[in-house]
C-alpha cells in the first residue's frame, strides 16, 4: 500500500507536477531579450543615419586644392572649411536648384522617397520595441512584432536600393557639374557614404532581430 505524509495528500511515488514558468510577465523577457537588443541597435542606427545625413561623400581635386562635400536626402553640404558648401544655410539645396537643374530634381524626388522610407521605418521599429514591453506570449502580440520589425527590414531595404540606385551625385560627380564648383577642380571621386552603411546594418540587424525572435518563441515553446 502507497504511503503517504502528513498534511500532504501526494503519494510518496508520485511524480511532481512540472513547473511552469510565466512567460507572460511584462518585459522583454530572458528568451526574447537578444532579439529585442539587436532592434533596438537597429534602431539607434537608423536614427543616426537620418541626423548624419550621409549618404553619399564626394572628394573633389585640383592641383592646390582638394576637398570633400557630401550628398544627403535634401542637399549638398561639407564640413571641410575649403569647400563651396560649407556653412549654414547650406548653399545648396535640392528644392531650390531644381527649377533650373534636372538632377537637381532627380535628387529631391529621391530624396524624399528616402527620407520618407527611413521615417516609416523607424517608426515601425519603436511600434516593435513598444510592444516588446507587453506579454510577448500571445499570439496576436508576437505576429505583430514580427509585422512591424519585418516592414522597418522592407523599408531599410528599398532605402538602401533607393538610394545606391539613382546615383544622381556620382552624376554630378563624374560630369564635373556641381554648381558653384572652382575651376580649378579637374577630377572628382565618390562613394556611397556613412549614412547609406548605417541603413544597410540597420536592415540587417532587423532581419537578424526577426530570426533570434522567431527562434526564442519556437525554443520556449520546446522548454516549456
Amino acid at each position: 500500500m502507497e504511503s503517504t505524509v502528513p498534511g500532504n495528500s501526494q503519494g510518496v511515488g508520485t511524480v511532481p507536477a512540472k513547473v511552469v514558468f510565466n512567460r507572460g510577465s511584462r518585459g522583454p523577457g530572458s528568451c526574447n531579450m537578444m532579439a529585442f537588443m539587436t532592434l533596438l541597435a537597429g534602431l539607434v542606427l537608423a536614427i543616426i543615419a537620418i541626423v548624419k545625413n550621409d549618404l553619399t561623400k564626394v572628394t573633389f581635386y585640383g592641383p592646390s586644392t582638394q576637398f570633400t562635400e557630401y550628398c544627403g536626402w535634401n542637399n549638398i553640404h561639407s564640413y571641410d572649411d575649403q569647400s563651396v558648401y560649407n556653412g549654414s544655410p547650406y548653399s545648396f539645396t535640392y528644392s531650390h536648384h531644381c527649377h533650373s537643374d534636372d538632377r537637381a530634381c532627380t535628387l529631391e524626388r529621391v530624396g524624399k522617397a528616402f527620407y520618407s522610407l527611413l521615417i516609416v521605418g523607424i517608426a515601425f521599429a519603436g511600434f516593435a520595441l513598444i510592444t516588446f514591453l507587453a506579454d510577448t506570449s500571445s499570439i496576436a502580440t508576437f505576429l505583430f512584432i514580427l509585422i512591424c520589425e519585418f516592414l522597418f527590414f522592407a523599408c531599410m531595404l528599398a532605402d538602401a536600393l533607393i538610394w545606391g540606385l539613382f546615383k544622381s551625385c556620382e552624376h554630378y560627380c563624374h560630369n564635373l557639374s556641381f554648381p558653384n564648383l572652382p575651376s580649378s577642380i579637374t577630377s572628382c571621386h565618390s562613394k556611397l557614404g556613412t549614412s547609406w552603411i548605417l541603413v544597410v546594418i540597420a536592415g540587417g540587424l532587423a532581419l537578424l532581430s526577426i530570426k533570434l525572435l522567431t527562434w526564442a518563441r519556437c525554443l520556449c515553446h520546446k522548454r516549456y
